[in-house]
């Protein structure tokens, strides 16, 4: 292989990745947007527990917290520097996650809320994926 065909190489790799890089990105955001949207809220700390990190999960033991509007303000500082690092994502720095350690998620999403109905975690997954993905084509 000559110098010429290994630049090529490496220029089609390096647009490659922008453009992974582009797409993880935008689907983490609007995912985050989405998973915030259509979570129901009384105090809004579960709303606000959306948090998307990049490497490994954010994890925090939040059983013996309660929810409330200043734990809420809290959580939203943690959730907007998961944004934020998002924006600087680049793929070697690895896999990125969104998770929510509030204790009831799981139950808001089983439809204990008549604010949103049971399985809103998956649609708004869904929804990120696919008019994200659907924008490439």
């Amino acid at each position: 292989m000559g110098v010429n065909e290994t630049r090529q190489i490496k220029g089609i790799l390096r647009t490659l990745n922008g453009v992974s890089e582009k797409v993880v990105k935008k689907i983490t955001l609007d995912m985050t947007a989405n998973l915030q949207q259509a979570t129901p809220v009384d105090t809004g700390w579960a709303r606000a527990n959306w948090v998307p990190a990049i490497g490994l999960p954010y994890t925090a033991n939040l059983q013996n917290v309660q929810a409330s509007a200043s734990a809420a303000s809290a959580a939203r500082a943690r959730q907007q520097g998961g944004i934020a690092a998002v924006g600087g994502y680049s793929l070697r720095m690895g896999k990125v996650f969104i998770s929510n350690n509030v204790p009831y998620i799981m139950i808001l999403n089983d439809g204990s809320s008549n604010q949103a109905p049971a399985g809103f975690v998956q649609r708004a997954v869904r929804k990120a994926v696919t008019t994200d993905l659907g924008s490439l084509g």
